[in-house]
């Protein structure tokens, strides 16, 4: 029968960045949210597209703070990276890295596993088709791509099957409010990767990545029956 429903599905999160961008600043962030939680999040930075003047200069940025990144025990502080939920889900990740090192891509740094564990990994300029960038990874993996055009780099953002969120590195508020109305996702951060969200700002995504929004003001209306009143011959401001 009829039934109340929110649906979170997933995401192949992408982040743009402009040729106005921090790249420094910009690697720094995709760094950090791309492998937390052995990029295990529905949100984790999954693509970079990167403008091709930038491209050469952010994967060298990503790929030394990636190097940089501890991997180890989850109960760790000093840990940056931990296990995967299990051997299969690395296998599968390093399989996929394999793919698309045979289709021209290439892996500036990881690549490999050890059991459960998938070493952090960057992999430059993959084709569009391969399986990394048109699936979700959910695993301690990035893709960058070199894009030309802003047009361009929105329509290959949208040709994903899922729309959670994504990122836009850039000062440009033209280049903003352009991907806020194109971009067929439920959130877009500004200056930020897509993995970033708040509790009380509403979550969730379009297309293959779910149906409606999570926060205490979402939920709450999703649990509110609205009731009609209308009233007709009668006046609540009393006779003339």
């Amino acid at each position: 029968g009829p039934k109340r429903v929110l649906l979170e599905l997933g995401g192949n999160a992408a982040t743009i960045v402009c040729e106005d961008a921090d790249v420094a600043e910009a690697a720094r962030v995709c760094a950090r949210t791309g492998y937390s939680n052995s990029g295990q999040s529905c949100i984790s930075v999954q693509r970079v597209y990167v403008q091709r003047g930038r491209f050469e200069e952010f994967v060298a940025a990503l790929t030394a703070e990636v190097k940089a990144l501890v991997v180890g025990d989850p109960l760790d502080p000093a840990t940056d990276v931990g296990s995967m939920v299990d051997d299969d889900a690395a296998a599968r990740v390093a399989a996929w890295a394999g793919e698309a090192a045979g289709q021209g891509a290439v892996i500036t740094t990881g690549g490999g596993r050890s059991g459960a564990v998938m070493e952090p990994t960057v992999v430059a300029a993959p084709p569009a088709d391969a399986r990394l960038v048109r699936e979700e990874v959910f695993g301690a993996l990035v893709a960058v791509l070199p894009y030309d055009e802003f047009g361009q780099v929105i329509e290959a953002c949208n040709a994903s099957r899922y729309g959670l969120q994504a990122g836009l590195f850039t000062h440009d508020v033209r280049r903003i409010v352009r991907a806020w109305r194109e971009l067929e996702v439920g959130g877009l951060v500004v200056n930020g990767s897509s993995n970033f969200r708040l509790d009380h700002v509403p979550f969730g995504g379009v297309k293959d990545s779910g149906i409606g929004r999570e926060s205490p003001r979402w939920m709450i209306e999703d649990f509110t029956v609205t009731k009609t009143l209308l009233l007709r011959g009668l006046t609540i401001w009393g006779e003339e």
